[in-house]
């Protein structure tokens, strides 16, 4: 089992350093000062360790959604499969003039059902047999507006969204004044 901290353990240190720090009015001793560095670097691993699990996150989904295609393109196939067989039973039993097909363990039987509808062109129906068909759905920026304008709207409420980006730390890329001007002060 792992010694490591939660990012939210993490960052309440943080926070319990900094109050720390505030109600000395500001001195810092050397015992703060390196908890606050070991922090600081487990908090920036911490949240570099986040980064990567997210990252391999989202190509497993990817991979798994393309799996589920894959599979799902298969079942497609065998559905056509399935359907063509069936037809081709249905047609030649009717060819045959039998409703019964007997085999060793299975039958199959033929039975006319209700006939389906097919519509091939709607435009070309008369309108006594069309139907209007009206959907209700909510109108989200018109109950933003109300809400964000103070208006109370029952069954509706306005959420905290947040979003969250993983970028490339700037300080890899180019090191500020201050790292600069500490590493030329340790050399």
């Amino acid at each position: 089992m792992s010694n490591s901290k939660s990012l939210i353990q993490l960052m309440m240190t943080q926070e319990d350093l900094a109050k720390k720090i505030i109600e000395s009015e500001g001195v810092v001793t050397e015992v703060d000062e390196l908890n606050l560095e070991k922090n600081d670097k487990e908090l920036a691993s911490k949240v570099d360790r986040c980064k990567f699990v997210l990252d391999q996150m989202k190509v497993t989904k990817e991979m798994l959604k393309a799996k589920a295609k894959v599979f799902t393109d298969a079942a497609r196939v065998i559905d056509n499969e399935e359907k063509r067989l069936k037809d081709r039973l249905k047609e030649s039993m009717r060819e045959m003039g039998t409703s019964e097909l007997l085999g060793n363990d299975y039958k199959f039987t033929l039975a006319e059902v209700r006939s389906t509808v097919d519509v091939y062109d709607e435009g070309q129906l008369p309108p006594v047999f069309m139907t209007e068909k009206i959907t209700m759905a909510p109108d989200k920026d018109a109950i933003r507006q109300a809400l964000e304008s103070s208006q109370v709207v029952n069954g509706a409420r306005l959420l905290l969204s947040f979003s969250l980006t993983g970028r490339v730390n700037k300080k890899l890329i180019a090191p500020t004044k201050k790292k600069v001007a500490k590493k030329n002060k340790a050399d």
